[in-house]
């Protein structure tokens, strides 16, 4: 299933690629962008916090926006400190990145793929999503 998806994303991005600048990726560029991020929608992030007690959850929001509500369990890691907090991490951990929207998630996720880090996902839609989805949310608490 993983060769599907990876050769599904191999395609999409010698699509896009050719699209957006009128030439074929290089081997290199191709291997560096499809060994990217996963992006999960909530409903797959809850699931896999559900299914993957090892799942590390890292709220890369600003401290107010972790307090006012966030995935239980969640550590508070801001987007802009990524190579200092990511060291305390092995680069094999299971990583779900969360943020407001998921673009912080999204710019996090890729930091720690050029870190080395083999297993990251960021969850689509961040808290927004999540709280419109239903999902509980923890407020307080860092």
């Amino acid at each position: 299933m993983l060769r599907g998806w990876m050769g599904l994303v191999v395609a999409s991005l010698l699509l896009a690629g050719c699209g957006q600048t009128g030439r074929v990726p290089t081997a290199s560029e191709v291997r560096v962008q499809a060994r990217s991020i996963q992006n999960v929608t909530v409903e797959e992030a809850r699931a896999l916090m559900a299914a993957d007690p090892a799942l590390i959850v890292v709220d890369v929001r600003e401290a107010a926006e972790f307090e006012a509500g966030h995935v239980q369990g969640a550590l508070l890691r801001p987007v802009g400190q990524v190579s200092k907090w990511s060291k305390d991490l092995a680069k094999d951990a299971h990583i779900l990145a969360v943020c407001r929207s998921g673009h912080r998630s999204g710019l996090a996720a890729a930091k720690l793929v050029d870190y080395g880090f083999t297993n990251v996902a960021s969850m689509t839609g961040g808290m927004n999503a999540w709280t419109a989805a239903g999902f509980p949310v923890v407020t307080g608490q860092r």
